[in-house]
């Protein structure tokens, strides 16, 4: 199948989505743009359980007190929200660096529940495309928005057509990057059992080596030294 093929089949899941997701979506639309990216849209495709609904807003050239004030007072509107209702917002730095190839101007994050769903409206100050190119795993690649439906990188389609998922950009990985991959890895298998995943053994053999130089410094420092 080719790339447009591919696409084209992964469009006909557009009519999964809820109404009253799509109604989020425009009314943060009236003040940013906004897509929903991630896991959310990889489930749909694959017709899994997701866990929570990623929102990304690009926050453009609004001052960070407006955008304050928009999860004041826009937020509780656009999502219908009480009083009573769970809703947490806080500053983020590097907290999702663990699932990203690439740092991103990451603002805000705020979470939410609304009609029984998990929801996190992540404020950037950059752009969609540089966000979804960070995904480190290819099959979360994918997006929608309410002007051009679901949209998916070349990684995606990729991972779509041969059922292996694989690790976007090859890089220095730390030993807490590395054990988190593979923790992630364990869990994807689990969840999506018809896909291969591609970088499983060598990120293994990687763990492992870090492990065995660590024992050596180990004994060689503290035992060896004696």
């Amino acid at each position: 199948m080719s790339d447009k093929s591919v696409l084209k089949e992964i469009k006909t899941f557009e009519n999964k989505i809820p109404d009253f997701v799509k109604k989020w979506l425009f009314g943060i639309n009236r003040h940013y743009n906004v897509v929903i990216a991630g896991g959310y849209c990889r489930d749909l495709i694959y017709n899994k359980y997701h866990k929570d609904i990623d929102i990304f807003i690009e926050i453009g050239a609004t001052t960070k007190g407006s955008v304050v004030n928009f999860i004041e007072d826009g937020v509780f509107d656009i999502f219908d929200l009480q009083d009573e209702d769970f809703i947490e917002t806080r500053s983020i730095d590097k907290h999702l660096d663990l699932g990203y190839n690439v740092d991103l101007p990451f603002i805000f994050m705020t979470s939410l529940t609304c009609n029984k769903e998990k929801i996190q409206l992540i404020f950037i100050d950059g752009s969609f495309t540089n966000a979804i190119k960070g995904f480190d795993f290819s099959f979360n690649q994918v997006w929608y928005s309410l002007d051009n439906g679901l949209q998916a990188s070349r990684n995606f389609i990729k991972t779509f057509r041969n059922k292996e998922v694989f690790l976007v950009r090859e890089e220095p990985l730390s030993f807490s990057q590395l054990e988190n991959k593979l923790i992630r890895i364990k869990k994807f298998k689990t969840k999506f059992p018809e896909m291969s995943f591609l970088d499983e053994e060598k990120l293994t053999k990687l763990h492992n080596d870090y492990m065995g130089k660590h024992v050596k410094r180990f004994f060689t420092t503290n035992v060896y030294s004696r």
